[in-house]
């Protein structure tokens, strides 16, 4: 799982993507996603433009399931190839290529996912494009995929992934986070509230201008919003782990901690 991470992380870290030029990157992650040794889902995709730039892509392998998942494609200035194996801490600039590697590791799964790729989160731009796949998908609910603040390294022991009500922006479907919370309890994933850290994603921004809620997992590091990013390797294997276990709880392929962990 770390090998794959740490390439996966180099290849996305290696592609310059700022706000509205996400365009060259977007490319990269629609042939990442879709190739066959990759994935081998059947694939449902939308890539939208608006004004003659990339808006949003959209990739479903199975719309029966209520959720998708949310990352987005642009990050802040122009750094690249900072992704750095310090021992028992990942750092670089990891804000959202962590989300989307996580979703990556379980897309080669084969795990079915529900992603949206936004482009403008930066800019709080997003929340429209999250507004747009509920409309045309109104069963579906947004879930985020993001980095959490934490002030220093020691906040982060516990290897622990955040399950907030609310946020900085806005308020999260309670009942949604309450099932997250539930899964992350039977499966033994430590997890945080609203008691440590701070967020600000776009499923929050979506409540704030529209009411419409989803939820947000979060991959607590420091140094926000530099190239020298840090988590702690257990926290991000903690949230692939999370993530099979919800979606194993919504299909209904329940498995034990024990031998969910004996397949990874």
């Amino acid at each position: 799982m770390k090998e794959f991470l740490l390439n996966k992380l180099k290849q996305y870290s290696s592609i310059v993507s700022q706000s509205s030029k996400e365009e060259n990157f977007v490319t990269f992650i629609e042939e990442d996603f879709t190739r066959d040794d990759v994935g081998g889902c059947h694939d449902t995709s939308r890539k939208v433009y608006r004004n003659g730039k990339l808006y949003y892509y959209f990739l479903a392998t199975d719309l029966k399931i209520p959720y998708f998942f949310t990352v987005h494609l642009d990050r802040v200035r122009n750094y690249i190839n900072t992704i750095q194996d310090q021992g028992d801490f990942l750092v670089g600039q990891l804000d959202d290529i962590i989300g989307i590697a996580v979703l990556s590791y379980l897309y080669k799964q084969k795990i079915p996912l529900n992603i949206l790729f936004t482009t403008e989160e930066e800019w709080g731009n997003s929340w429209h494009q999250l507004e747009e796949i509920i409309k045309l998908h109104p069963k579906l609910k947004p879930i985020s995929i993001d980095i959490d603040v934490f002030s220093k390294l020691e906040d982060l022991e516990g290897d622990f992934i955040s399950l907030r009500e609310k946020d900085n922006t806005g308020k999260f479907d309670l009942h949604l986070v309450n099932n997250l919370r539930d899964v992350a309890k039977e499966g033994g994933i430590p997890f945080c509230t609203n008691d440590k850290g701070w967020s600000s994603v776009e499923t929050a921004f979506l409540e704030k201008h529209t009411g419409l809620r989803g939820a947000h997992i979060g991959i607590p590091l420091i140094n926000y919003h530099s190239d020298k990013e840090t988590t702690r390797w257990d926290t991000l294997f903690n949230c692939i782990k999370f993530t099979k276990l919800f979606i194993y709880s919504i299909t209904e392929r329940k498995v034990t901690h024990e031998s969910y962990n004996k397949k990874v």
